[in-house]
């Protein structure tokens, strides 16, 4: 039975995979700042964004999967977009999100707040 459990443990340590990483960043290439609402699974959040500023306003870490997108950004932990800007609260779509992978384990996602966000 030792035998058995070493096993079963030594399968557990090295079949996981690595730690994975996303960052969702937004950047505001406006000239005014904008309030950026969104919700997570922690509650609803909001970020002044500077004007002419990229500023990260959340991570994602987690042990097995991919960095990769195979959701079309509906699936991640980051949701309801919105800019409040001239006192109005604008929708973003999250078909917005800009993937760069820097390694395997390791991606970033952007939105960039312009006119064409806000001229809807």
């Amino acid at each position: 039975m030792k035998k058995f459990t070493i096993f079963i443990t030594f399968i557990l340590l090295f079949s996981c995979d690595f730690f994975h990483l996303k960052d969702y960043y937004i950047e505001n290439s406006l000239d005014k700042d904008v309030l950026f609402k969104f919700e997570t699974l922690t509650g609803e959040h909001s970020r002044e964004i500077k004007s002419q500023n990229r500023e990260l306003i959340f991570s994602q870490d987690y042990i097995r999967g991919t960095v990769g997108v195979d959701d079309e950004r509906y699936n991640d932990r980051i949701w309801n977009l919105r800019i409040v800007y001239n006192e109005k609260e604008i929708i973003i779509d999250e078909k917005k999100w800009k993937y760069v992978q820097h390694g395997k384990y390791y991606a970033s996602y952007t939105i960039t707040i312009d006119d064409d966000s806000i001229n809807f």
